[in-house]
């Protein structure tokens, strides 16, 4: 008997594989991926026109929600009042981010976008999540079936 015969580990594997899509595809999952951006020292303009540093989807964001002031480390998020941009539920207008190597970054909400900030190296970047995603409805459960 092989182990692919063994209904004990193929209900493992199923059980692997369906935790696994979840994670892939859920709401904070790497399907829902829409962004990346280093951010440069100074000013890092966020919003939907393209002219910003930090271009977000148009369905999601206002022409210019803000900027993402870096200064020596530091990242201070610097928004207009009216955009919507909330972090822990409370509306954000000025906030120093923590970023993942902080332990747990400090998570914004635009709509249906999450931005954070992650470290890797000395760089600072800005990750950028949308549940709204079209890969997210388009994933059919392989990594084949992902068009990004």
């Amino acid at each position: 008997m092989t182990a692919a015969d063994d209904p004990t580990y193929t209900k493992a594997i199923e059980k692997w594989r369906a935790e696994r899509l979840k994670e892939i595809n859920g709401e904070d999952g790497w399907t829902t991926l829409v962004g990346l951006y280093w951010l440069n020292e100074g000013q890092n303009k966020f919003g939907s026109d393209p002219s910003n540093e930090i271009v977000l989807p148009r369905s999601s964001a206002p022409k210019f929600a803000g900027s993402m002031r870096l200064d020596h480390g530091v990242v201070t998020l610097e928004a207009k009042p009216d955009t919507g941009i909330t972090s822990d539920g409370n509306a954000a207008s000025t906030l120093v981010l923590q970023s993942d190597d902080d332990g747990k970054p400090t998570v914004l909400k635009l709509g249906s976008l999450k931005l954070f900030v992650i470290k890797r190296g000395n760089k600072l970047g800005l990750r950028v999540k949308d549940k709204r995603n079209p890969a997210r409805s388009r994933f059919a459960g392989s990594i084949t079936s992902l068009s990004i």
